[in-house]
């Protein structure tokens, strides 16, 4: 399937979803192409109109798999867009784990993590 078929397919998941869907460039290039946020009490996905479509599509399905929650995984018409709202999902569900896993170290720890050793020939420098 097609890069722009599978992003207007996710476009039409989205709406009979009851997401609303704006398309905008944005002042600031981010690093992904948009997201799901709370605008006046409804959900609404915003995205980057100056993002590439790969981008789009993957921050739209992305969108849908949060909006939808952990577990529920839609019915689409097509098996494409199944796959990529499953995939969105388990990409939401990493970076949650690593973000949990990274709130867990103290700052000590990781501050420590980064501190290593010298590397071999380079001596640290006492002050006299």
């Amino acid at each position: 399937m097609d890069g722009r078929a599978l992003f207007r397919q996710l476009l039409d998941l989205a709406g009979s979803l009851g997401l609303a869907v704006r398309i905008e460039p944005f002042a600031r290039p981010g690093s992904s192409g948009g997201g799901l946020c709370l605008l006046r009490g409804r959900h609404v996905i915003l995205l980057d109109g100056g993002a590439p479509i790969v981008e789009q599509t993957s921050a739209l399905a992305e969108a849908i798999a949060e909006a939808l929650g952990p577990n529920a995984t839609p019915r689409a018409t097509s098996e494409a867009v199944e796959r990529a709202i499953v995939s969105a999902s388990r990409r939401l569900a990493w970076r949650a784990a690593s973000q949990s896993a990274a709130a867990r170290t103290s700052p000590l720890q990781r501050r420590v993590s980064v501190l290593r050793r010298p590397k071999p020939g380079l001596r640290a420098i006492r002050p006299k």
